[in-house]
């Protein structure tokens, strides 16, 4: 609820002024709450009591009202003499007299539109953080193997010499010697079977 430059949130129980939160005790704001429900109409004592003040509360009843009352102008700035909120009624009781307006939030659905997810993130941030690791993982695995031939952990490096000097090996495929032509695999898959020709000396 609105009135003048004043809010009442209901839910959370504050009093706002132009967004700057009131402070303002529990039983002035409940005379406040009550005379809200139903502005322009006079709230008696008695209704004030059964609100405020329970039936098995023992407390000085016109003391408490007067108190809690006079809090609650001062919090609003008015005065029961010139009022611009609250207006007391002569043996009567009080009487909200400030026009008031209800706030109507906002959709749920427009809020949403606005609204980003949390968890949505730009596709180049997850590309580049990509980028990032694979990169990483690169320079990682060549520092490890920089480290292993530097300092020749478990002999890597003569390990690898002896790969690189190993000698080739020939093996011949077929027992004919001279001009094989038309190679094809035996049937038991073993051997490389071919027709030989001798070679002719040329006179």
């Amino acid at each position: 609820m609105q009135f003048g430059v004043f809010e009442l949130d209901l839910q959370r129980a504050e009093l706002r002024k132009q967004g700057v939160k009131i402070k303002l005790q529990e039983q002035p704001f409940k005379v406040l709450q009550l005379l809200l429900e139903d502005p322009g109409q006079i709230i008696s004592r008695e209704q004030l009591r059964t609100y405020i003040w329970p039936a098995n509360t023992f407390v000085e009843f016109d003391q408490g009202l007067y108190s809690a009352m006079a809090r609650l102008r001062d919090a609003l700035g008015d005065s029961s003499e010139s009022p611009r909120f609250i207006e007391t009624v002569a043996r009567r009781g009080y009487r909200f007299i400030a026009p008031v307006r209800a706030l109507v939030a906002a959709p749920l659905g427009e809020n949403a539109k606005n609204r980003r997810p949390l968890t949505a993130r730009p596709r180049t941030l997850v590309f580049r953080r990509l980028a990032a690791s694979l990169l990483a993982g690169l320079l990682g695995g060549a520092l490890l193997i920089g480290l292993l031939l530097g300092f020749n952990v478990a002999g890597v490096r003569q390990w690898l010499l002896q790969q690189s000097s190993r000698p080739i090996t020939q093996k011949r495929l077929t027992d004919f010697v001279g001009l094989e032509e038309f190679p094809a695999i035996s049937a038991d898959g073993k051997t490389v079977e071919a027709i030989a020709q001798p070679s002719v000396r040329q006179s």
